[in-house]
């Protein structure tokens, strides 16, 4: 850690063979019952990881002196949204909780007169002002920022192997509605639904338009990995912008960044919606870094038209994908064809294969839909399979505005905006990446708030501290190892336990 906090604060390290050698001699300094949360899990496995050392040597700091350390500001980021908070108003209340930074992770004990700067004459209630993080993140650029989460925070997942070898990635455009205040800067005023849905008013009546009111908006365009073994999405990129922002030339910016920090072969298949439509764009992918796309296809272009004419005139087989019933007992079944090497896609010069999914409802009607890829598929009905992970990302997205508290932004400021959003999309992607590796992927759909409260990821523990090192064991453990201690180690245990019964004071 840096100089700065080292001088303020005493950061406990986990090693839990030093700790219990001490133990088994009778020799701490100091012990907690508690019951360990996902909160303190999730921070233990940071600091195994090495993120907060990381976040330390590479976060573009906006401070030419350093009288807080970045990791311990990269803390604070990360325990706001791990409460689901946007006012850092409340930090001072999550940091003196006891749930993450007193116990677990970083067990920061204070040194007197508190603080990092050791500049208060009084002694803090916690180590950090809520004010200085929030004016730290003020100060940081947002280009700088997002090039960091897209460049560095990216290369160290790639290191943390939470890339899978089946490299299948999405790029995504969602709209962010601010409140109608001339003070946000960078947005665009756009014809929204009651959802934050873009609206195409272009064909509507004049009646039917005055229904959806121009709404100042943000644009996030973000580049996800798709986790088959888990069902869950890491952020490996993200752009906030203006909701008029060009999707395509955003979309292959995030790409080369991405390319750029981790190298090429890690993205294999790129899963887009029909806003990114664009040949050129579909064929540089394919050309230039071998990325295969799969990408709807809009009702008036040739290449869908051709598919659905050879599908008719050479007698293709349609096979079947799903039934589907209604709460009335209506049903809807859905039928898949594919057609090889279609080339009626303009500027698009990469042949295509095209899945035509039918639909007929129980009253007859039928209406068709199209997906292109560059990937030749065997079945077509594994196109629309993987395509549907495109699809659940609005499951994603109602999750981070709704439980994640997306768009409660806690300044008009485009900075602190931008620090908001990039801060929530980096403690989701540290959540999944910690799941994966603690082979809790059943629970990578749950919300924040469920995790929070999940009872499979805590459990009865004994912490237990020795000089700058703590250790956490179980019931059982602890008490096996207490029970078969020899005379002077137990001897030195009812002295210490004597005395901290009457002063119940940590060590600092």
């Amino acid at each position: 850690m840096s100089r700065a906090g080292a001088n303020a604060l005493v950061v406990y390290q986990e090693n839990k063979p030093y700790v219990r050698r001490a133990l088994g001699a009778g020799q701490i300094e100091y012990l907690a019952l508690t019951e360990w949360s996902f909160q303190d899990r999730f921070f233990a496995f940071l600091l195994a990881t090495g993120f907060l050392p990381f976040a330390q040597m590479s976060f573009p700091t906006p401070r030419v002196k350093e009288e807080i350390p970045v990791w311990f500001l990269t803390a604070c980021a990360l325990v706001m949204k791990l409460h689901a908070e946007w006012a850092y108003s409340s930090l001072g209340y999550l940091l003196k909780s006891g749930a993450v930074l007193a116990r677990v992770g970083f067990n920061v004990g204070e040194h007197p007169g508190g603080g990092f700067n050791s500049k208060n004459k009084k002694p803090r209630e916690t180590a950090v002002d809520p004010d200085a993080v929030r004016k730290f993140y003020k100060d940081t650029p947002a280009v700088y920022l997002f090039r960091w989460f897209n460049m560095d925070v990216a290369r160290w997942l790639d290191q943390q192997e939470a890339f899978d070898p089946e490299g299948r990635f999405i790029i995504d455009l969602t709209l962010l509605p601010v409140p109608r205040n001339p003070n946000y800067k960078h947005v665009a005023w756009l014809p929204l639904d009651a959802e934050g849905h873009y609206v195409d008013t272009s064909q509507l009546t004049p009646s039917e338009r005055k229904k959806f009111r121009p709404t100042p908006c943000y644009a996030l365009v973000s580049l996800l990995h798709v986790q088959p073994w888990a069902g869950g999405y890491i952020y490996a990129g993200a752009y906030l912008l203006s909701g008029k922002c060009n999707p395509v030339y955003t979309a292959e910016r995030l790409l080369r960044r991405f390319i750029e920090a981790v190298g090429p072969g890690v993205v294999k298949q790129l899963i887009l919606d029909r806003g990114f439509i664009d040949g050129k764009f579909v064929t540089g992918l394919k050309r230039h870094h071998g990325i295969d796309v799969l990408i709807p296809l809009r009702c008036n272009m040739n290449a869908l038209k051709e598919a659905q004419d050879l599908i008719r005139y050479d007698k293709l087989p349609w096979s079947d994908y799903s039934v589907k019933e209604d709460s009335e007992g209506k049903t809807t079944r859905e039928e898949v064809a594919g057609v090889q090497a279609i080339r009626e896609w303009e500027v698009c010069e990469e042949p295509l294969y095209v899945g035509v999914m039918r639909t007929t409802k129980s009253d007859g009607q039928v209406e068709c839909w199209g997906l292109a890829s560059t990937r030749a598929y065997k079945n077509p009905a594994d196109a629309f399979r993987d395509y549907e992970k495109r699809t659940e990302i609005e499951e994603r997205h109602r999750q981070l505005k709704l439980c994640w508290n997306l768009l409660r932004f806690p300044s008009t400021d485009f900075n602190a905006i931008a620090a908001h959003v990039y801060s929530i999309l980096l403690t989701y992607t540290l959540v999944e990446l910690y799941l994966k590796k603690e082979n809790l992927s059943d629970l990578t759909p749950a919300t924040i708030r469920t995790l929070q409260h999940e009872e499979r990821l805590g459990k009865d523990a004994v912490i237990v501290y020795v000089g700058r090192y703590f250790a956490t064991f179980d019931l059982d453990e602890y008490t096996d190892i207490i029970l078969h201690l020899r005379p002077e180690p137990l001897q030195r245990m009812r002295n210490w336990i004597r005395v901290f019964r009457q002063t119940k004071m940590r060590s600092p």
